[in-house]
């Protein structure tokens, strides 16, 4: 037995099961791979186990993958930054080998909101500001924000989150392009800071003119203006940048511009 937990009464497994069901139909999760023919993405221990494999004798996260089991069964506190790190091992690693991340990127969201939804998600950050609605959202960004305002809770995780998607672009574009993405290089393998990040804006911006393809002035100026709005001196880790980062990179599809929509049904009318 390698963990024995004590006085789970039934009230406590429903619980559990509800904070899933809510989860797991959630728009961002639902159907997530069922056009791939490989089921649908929910919630369950193997997205924990995920980041905290038994790789070897010699290497393994059993221990803490026991112990956060432990602990949501028990309902006690799971501290935020800790998971990132781990989340964060995981997409990097993908990252820098050049696999796919947007399944582990939104592996680590549900169980982050998993944890949020049962009340034991331990976490800092300051609240923005309550802000006006703008009058014209074509890109639904506001709409998104405020389906997930538990996770951006502040203008500095709204921006970063934003440049991913932004970066994306700009990446498929030169794969598109170019059959490569050599502005890869220049995020330093998703080990990001307030300096880098800030340094990427007008790197991205300038590329996108260069190509003649710069078709996202509307979503530059919205992360320009949460941008102005964080300041400076961030109070986020390197593992929360870089997560929110890749968030978006991974969720830049749901952000379309009426010029992508227009080019995505020509290619269909073409094919």
């Amino acid at each position: 037995i390698l963990l024995y937990v004590e006085d789970i009464l039934p009230s406590r497994f429903r619980r559990l099961f509800e904070a899933k069901d809510k989860i797991d139909k959630m728009e961002i999760f639902r159907n997530e791979l069922s056009k791939e023919g490989k089921g649908l993405l929910n919630f369950d221990f193997r997205i924990v186990r995920n980041f905290f494999p038994y790789i070897s004798q010699t290497v393994s996260y059993n221990k803490h993958f026991l112990e956060l089991v432990n602990k949501i069964f028990s309902l006690k506190p799971i501290d935020y930054h800790f998971l990132l790190r781990f989340i964060m091992r995981r997409v990097r690693e993908r990252f820098v080998n050049d696999d796919p991340t947007r399944l582990d990127v939104l592996r680590g969201l549900m169980l982050l909101y998993y944890l949020k939804e049962l009340g034991i998600l331990n976490r800092g950050g300051e609240v923005s500001m309550e802000e006006e609605l703008r009058e014209e959202d074509s890109m639904g960004i506001e709409r998104f924000f405020r389906e997930h305002k538990d996770f951006f809770d502040s203008d500095v995780k709204k921006a970063v989150f934003l440049q991913g998607a932004l970066c994306q672009k700009l990446l498929n574009i030169q794969r598109r392009d170019k059959g490569a993405t050599p502005f890869r290089n220049r995020l330093q393998g998703l080990k990001m800071d307030e300096r880098l990040i800030k340094r990427l804006l007008p790197e991205i911006q300038n590329k996108l003119e260069e190509y003649g393809k710069n078709y996202y002035r509307q979503l530059e100026t919205i992360i320009s203006e949460y941008m102005v709005n964080a300041g400076s001196d961030w109070k986020m880790s390197m593992d929360e940048i870089s997560f929110y980062f890749i968030l978006g990179m991974n969720l830049t599809g749901l952000f379309k511009t009426k010029k992508e929509e227009q080019e995505e049904e020509d290619e269909q009318d073409n094919q």
